[in-house]
């Protein structure tokens, strides 16, 4: 990551978007919510220390929390003398009752030095897909690859089940930013070409019993209507039900089982900058998508979220009901980098301020998206890169610190009834 004072710049190039070429380079009203950060700062009630990690393993950037489980890769950790990435996997009462230690760390059977294995986890129902997007498939160099697992009835076991691939694949796709649901497996490949476009992007779909049983057969190639060279589509994956979410579009499952593109979002004042959706969430029928590189006010890179609901002017038609910045924001706090969506919970992480910000549904009134409370790490000092990964899951939030080489748990539960920070 390069800095220049307080600010983060952000390079779109060689793989995905945003949150690894940040680390390795160094319409409903579409109102608008501006939250100001000077109350209600909590700390962390646990902090994820990993058994084996540095800062440059770039543990804390990718997270997943489900229940009584935390994911956290490290794509840049050594093993052997080489540095094909790790996951490490922390369980609520491992060590003790809601001790959240380290359970086990997974590596790829046959990782080797540069996969980035361990980027942008993604876990449902007892499964666990791990992208490598640097991986080299049939002597293509950085095709990408996703790992499957599969949970055991203890969280420090785990079964190998499967590396997927996709069809066809080329040298420097970057195969491997996931998404999983219920036995559907969405994976962005941001670096494909698509005719004569290089660095269109693509995501490719995966269902479990396509082919046979547990073959997680692929079955669509998704790309985007009005895609072009350095679109870099497939950087950002969301999977929800009949519902995906790659970068700012939406594709619907239909009755006969294909996939249409329905939706491309938005910024409803047009102000959208390079980084709009490349991270994103969905809660329901809302989706947030951050947009880290936004100029507010002036201030480059301050960074902004969008919020938009499905049921817009009509059924099933997406529109904006929200924009939200903070407005204490400065130049590079990369506000938007980490979006996590639970419920009427919605968590933004702002690495630049070493802040990450909670936001309600009706904090502030029905539909408002206020901010309710500032997290911020007990131990962290400016440049820790807090708030770079979040993740949340009914009440319970996980905040990356990068270089701080940590992730940090707040449990939110008891404060369901935060006050609502006015202006």
């Amino acid at each position: 990551m390069l800095r220049m004072g307080r600010i983060v710049t952000v390079v779109s190039g060689a793989f995905f978007f945003l949150v690894f070429i940040i680390s390795w380079i160094f319409g409903a009203g579409a109102e608008i919510s501006t939250a100001a950060d000077t109350t209600v700062t909590l700390t962390e009630t646990r902090k994820l220390i990993p058994s084996s990690s540095i800062p440059a393993d770039d543990f804390g950037v990718t997270l997943v929390l489900s229940g009584d489980l935390a994911v956290v890769g490290a794509p840049g950790q050594a093993m052997g003398g080489n540095t094909p990435g790790v996951v490490h996997i922390f369980g609520r009462d491992t060590g003790g009752p809601v001790q959240w230690g380290e359970a086990v760390t997974l590596t790829a059977g046959d990782g080797v030095n540069g996969d980035s294995f361990g980027v942008l986890p993604a876990y449902s129902a007892g499964a666990l897909a791990v992208g490598a997007p640097f991986a080299t498939v049939n002597g293509n160099t950085a095709q990408g690859a996703v790992y499957l697992f599969a949970r055991g009835s203890r969280l420090d076991s785990w079964t190998f089940v499967r590396k997927i691939t996709a069809v066809p694949g080329s040298s420097g796709d970057g195969f491997g930013i996931a998404a999983l649901d219920n036995g559907r497996l969405l994976v962005g490949a941001p670096n494909v070409t698509v005719g004569s476009n290089p660095r269109q992007g693509a995501a490719y779909l995966f269902e479990q019993d396509a082919g046979g049983p547990d073959n997680w057969g692929q079955t669509v190639v998704l790309t985007a209507s009005d895609g072009v060279s350095n679109d870099y589509f497939g950087d950002s994956v969301v999977l929800s039900g009949d519902t995906a979410v790659v970068n700012q579009y939406i594709f619907s499952r239909q009755l006969n089982g294909n996939w249409t593109e329905t939706t491309k979002l938005a910024a409803a004042d047009g102000l959208e900058s390079v980084l709009f959706g490349h991270s994103a969430a969905m809660s329901g029928d809302i989706v947030a998508l951050g947009d880290a590189s936004a100029e507010v006010n002036g201030q480059a890179f301050q960074g902004a979220v969008y919020l938009y609901g499905r049921h817009q002017n009509g059924a099933n038609q997406w529109g904006q009901i929200r924009k939200i910045t903070v407005t204490s924001g400065l130049a590079g706090d990369s506000f938007g980098t980490g979006v996590a969506l639970s419920g009427d919970m919605l968590v933004v992480g702002a690495p630049g301020a070493d802040k990450a910000y909670v936001f309600r549904q009706n904090a502030g009134g029905e539909n408002m998206w206020g901010l309710t409370a500032v997290l911020t790490g007990s131990d962290v000092t400016d440049g820790s890169e807090f708030g770079i990964g979040t993740a949340v899951d009914r009440g319970l939030i996980l905040v990356g610190a990068r270089t701080a080489n940590a992730v940090y748990l707040f449990d939110l539960r008891s404060y369901l009834y935060l006050p609502f920070i006015r202006q």
